[in-house]
């Protein structure tokens, strides 16, 4: 029975995992389409569309993540996908900037729950040293939900326009919240294997505080490629705009050999924040390759975005029921993704800005190699054990 509730949450988790992804990252293959429909130039508004969705993301993920400790994750997994299904539905029918920030900010107001949620309750499903595997199955849904997406969001928009991707983006996320009050459990009874610091002091604690600084700067840069990569290659790279949106595929093929890969090293050889440094430097390797701005490079720097993005969440959430305890989880990682958040807020802002002022994406991607590699310095200071 218990085996059998284990499987279940992992394969609700990750059709959750696929819907919130695929719904967040498929703006960046229908950014051009909205931006034209609009009548916007500057990369910067378009990037603003972005932004909204990551303020109400950042403001409700600690919020979202203290619920799911206190009630559970299924009813906030289940309230979150119905959220962006209608907010979704909503942006279909947007008909200028305003609107399109208000609906896609409720779209981030529901994804809040997501990830900090399931991640939570697989951590407190899966001991040690299946943990980085079991996450990694999620964050394969992650990667095969923006991967489906910018793969079939070409023929999508030639055929019908980039408002019916969103209507059925939203749909899908109905259909997924209804399937998830049927699969999704929660387990009620957690071993405290780690307890870590207590509740009341997780927030002052020096760890949280340095991974959350880490979680800042990745966050930040792991964003660049999936908001101007495709931009990147049709303006400077003079690619068609079918073989730009595809190397969001080739990042999410490259996500899901990361999520399996390198997660699962990480319950085999140690210390998971050691694997971390693996995983960023990729993202630093990435940007660094992008700058070449030819289609060999622009193929090899998606992939390597790729198996980056695929195990820094993984192995960054992992670290919170390591360090901190299973019942503290869904508290760190949604404290740890307010920082997230609000690098992925300041991220298509600066870059874009950058961009105009420069009139090219080669120096936001320069910027983008010292962002990556400066998410490791903070890491250097974290204990090797929790603090009790």
């Amino acid at each position: 029975m218990k085996q059998a509730t284990r499987i279940k949450v992992l394969i609700s988790g990750l059709t959750v995992m696929f819907i919130a992804y695929a719904i967040r990252y498929d703006f960046g293959a229908l950014l051009p389409s909205m931006m034209e429909d609009f009548g916007l130039v500057e990369l910067k508004l378009g990037g603003l569309i972005f932004t909204s969705y990551f303020i109400a993301y950042t403001v409700f993920s600690p919020i979202m993540g203290g619920l799911s400790d206190k009630l559970t994750a299924r009813p906030v997994v289940i309230a979150s996908c119905a959220i962006m299904g209608l907010s979704a539905i909503a942006l279909s029918a947007a008909r200028n900037l305003l609107e399109a920030c208000i609906c896609y900010g409720a779209v981030g107001l529901g994804a809040s729950g997501t990830w900090t949620s399931v991640s939570a309750a697989v951590q407190r499903w899966f001991e040690r040293k299946r943990r980085g595997l079991a996450l990694g199955i999620m964050v394969t849904g992650i990667c095969l939900g923006f991967g489906v997406a910018t793969y079939v969001t070409p023929y999508i928009i030639g055929g019908y326009g980039w408002r019916f991707c969103w209507l059925l983006l939203g749909l899908t996320s109905l259909a997924i919240a209804v399937f998830t009050s049927q699969m999704f459990g929660e387990r009620q009874h957690i071993e405290k294997t780690r307890e870590g610091p207590s509740s009341g002091r997780i927030y002052l604690n020096r760890n949280v505080w340095l991974m959350g600084i880490s979680y800042f700067l990745i966050g930040f840069a792991i964003l660049v490629p999936f908001t101007y990569l495709p931009s990147y290659s049709i303006r400077e790279a003079s690619l068609p705009e079918h073989a730009s949106i595809w190397l969001i595929s080739l990042m999410a093929l490259g996500g899901v050999a990361g999520a399996l890969g390198i997660s699962t090293l990480s319950d085999r050889l140690g210390e998971r924040r050691d694997m971390i440094f693996v995983s960023n430097s990729l993202t630093a390797i990435a940007s660094a390759v992008a700058v070449v701005t030819d289609y060999p490079a622009l193929v090899a720097s998606a992939i390597l975005f790729g198996l980056s993005y695929g195990s820094i969440w993984p192995l960054y959430s992992s670290c919170a029921s390591e360090y901190f305890g299973e019942v503290n989880a869904g508290k760190v990682v949604g404290f740890w993704t307010f920082f997230l958040g609000l690098g992925s807020i300041l991220s298509p802002l600066i870059s874009g800005a950058v961009a105009d002022a420069y009139n090219t994406l080669k120096v936001t991607f320069a910027l983008n190699t010292a962002v990556a590699a400066s998410s490791m310095l903070p890491l250097l200071f974290v204990k090797r054990k929790a603090e009790k």
